[in-house]
């Protein structure tokens, strides 16, 4: 019997703990501002747009968006045996950003990671091991400050095989403010 009522008072107590935590966080709460971005990705060959995707997400200030959109492309990594099945890995191309928007000072801050890859054409001239698929990638990481309602190229990468270029144009306009 004592240790039912040593229970029900430990129970007692820890819920009360957690209700005060809960209340603690809810008081503790701010309405943050709520922005709409929008990532174009440009392809250009010799300056001119060959292909130009736009991506558009709206998020909360301080709170972490992520787009992801593309393919998830089967790629041979070992051979049939008598005994075992043809054995396959997945590679996920496409785009994937991961992204922040804070306001500090009347200034609008960017962080983000992204990442757009895509296969290549096969050529016949130089076949691949296993026949596999190459995959092209583009990576960027930045932290920057953007000026709201301006469309901002941060990131501008040259194709190390020809003379195509990648650029990633950014626009951060808030649509709530707190």
């Amino acid at each position: 019997m004592k240790t039912a009522i040593k229970f029900l008072l430990f129970i007692a107590m820890t819920g009360s703990m957690f209700t005060a935590f809960a209340q603690d966080t809810q008081t503790q709460y701010k309405p943050s501002n709520v922005y709409n971005v929008r990532f174009v990705v440009s392809e250009l060959d010799n300056g001119k747009v060959t292909n130009q995707r736009v991506y558009i997400a709206v998020v909360r200030e301080d709170r972490k968006g992520v787009l992801k959109t593309g393919s998830r492309v089967p790629v041979v990594t070992g051979s049939k045996s008598s005994d075992a099945p043809m054995q396959w890995q997945y590679l996920d191309v496409g785009f994937d950003v991961d992204f922040m928007v804070s306001e500090r000072e009347g200034r609008l801050d960017l962080d983000l990671s992204a990442d757009l890859s895509s296969m290549a054409p096969p050529d016949p001239n130089s076949p691949t091991p296993g026949g596999n698929p190459v995959v092209r990638q583009v990576r960027e990481a930045m932290n920057t400050t953007l000026v709201e309602g301006k469309p901002t190229v941060v990131a501008s990468l040259d194709d190390v095989n020809s003379k195509k270029t990648v650029q990633l144009e950014v626009t951060i306009t808030r649509i709530k403010k707190s």
